[in-house]
């Protein structure tokens, strides 16, 4: 960031364009650097006849056409990326936290208050890595209170787990889990990309 902070650029606001260009997104124009949280207009409007961006494209889409990683993606480029508010942005974030990232798109869909239209809007803008593994919980070593605060871990389920391993020792596979009749629940398949069976 150093040459963006020899520019007039204040660090912290550097340090946001760097993890947003970082996330995937892109500029198309020049007033597109405005989308990083706290750019200051001034320096904006100094630096705008510099930028070699054109200061305006046709949009030939529903959707601007900006792409983030949805992993990555702070609330303000979530906000800006899909036109939504502030507060939603904030719930998304703290959903993927729980889950420990997410693996599909259409893992918003489980985000409370989330419109079907938001949630077009944001799928629109965002993509999720290539290979990208999730934070995974120790079903071995984990207590009742991560269990039961992973989304996909009902209360019944984490007590079952806590109970087997006392009885059992560990659980070694999907196949023994998926005996368990609290883990009967249409969440099961999502819920096995974030276990890890290591002692």
């Amino acid at each position: 960031p150093d040459s963006l902070i020899l520019l007039g650029i204040p660090e912290k606001v550097a340090g946001r364009l760097i993890n947003y260009r970082q996330s995937g997104a892109t500029f198309q124009v020049k007033s597109d650097i405005m989308k990083v949280y706290g750019f200051p207009k001034e320096i904006y409007a100094g630096l705008s006849p510099y930028i070699s961006l054109p200061d305006s494209v046709l949009k030939s889409t529903k959707y601007p056409d900006i792409h983030i990683d949805i992993n990555l993606a702070d609330e303000q480029m979530l906000v800006s990326c899909a036109k939504i508010d502030v507060a939603l942005a904030k719930r998304i974030i703290s959903y993927r936290q729980l889950l420990g990232g997410f693996i599909h798109e259409n893992q918003l869909a489980e985000v409370y208050g989330i419109s079907s239209d938001s949630q077009s809007r944001i799928e629109a803008c965002v993509f999720i890595r290539k290979g990208f593994i999730p934070k995974k919980i120790r079903i071995n070593k984990a207590d009742e209170n991560v269990l039961k605060t992973h989304p996909y871990i009902s209360d019944p389920l984490a007590n079952d787990i806590i109970r087997y391993r006392e009885v059992n020792g560990s659980i070694n596979s999907h196949e023994a889990l998926a005996g368990f009749k609290s883990a009967n629940t249409a969440n099961f398949e999502k819920l096995i990309s974030y276990l890890d069976y290591a002692n």
